[in-house]
């Protein structure tokens, strides 16, 4: 009797990935790593759209939070006038409101989440189960 033959293991299987923008988002449930690939990166806007795809939804209607100040000037910039408006700041009441986590802000907003890079220094960022919980969000499997 012949031993069965060698075969390779199994390939692990890659997190799913998101580019939005400046931004990638990699799915590692029950965290999401968030990266920052231009320390200059205007603000953005990820939309609960695109964190289907990841596996992440919210955790409850969003209507009772304010819109993304992102979203807009992202779509002007786009269509070639985002320039000429001026650039979404993050206010006193976002702020209060944001998680802080490796130099970025990210405000949970009724249409999903914006994202400001708040200091030069930022960098791959873990948001764990309860980052994610305050922005709103949860894995579907979870």
């Amino acid at each position: 009797m012949e031993p069965p033959p060698v075969t390779d293991p199994p390939p692990r299987s890659q997190p799913i990935v998101v580019l939005k923008d400046e931004v990638e988002l990699r799915a590692l449930p029950p965290e999401l790593e968030v990266h920052v690939w231009d320390y200059h990166a205007d603000p953005i806007h990820v939309s609960l759209e695109d964190l289907l795809p990841l596996g992440l939804m919210a955790t409850e209607p969003r209507s009772h939070l304010g819109p993304s100040q992102v979203s807009p000037w992202r779509r002007a910039l786009r269509q070639g006038k985002g320039r000429d408006a001026p650039l979404p700041n993050l206010g006193e009441e976002a702020h209060a409101r944001a998680v802080h986590l490796g130099g970025l802000a990210l405000v949970p907003v009724a249409e999903g989440v914006d994202m400001y890079v708040i200091s030069y220094h930022a960098s791959s960022v873990l948001l764990g189960p309860s980052h994610l919980a305050r922005l709103g969000l949860h894995y579907r499997e979870a």
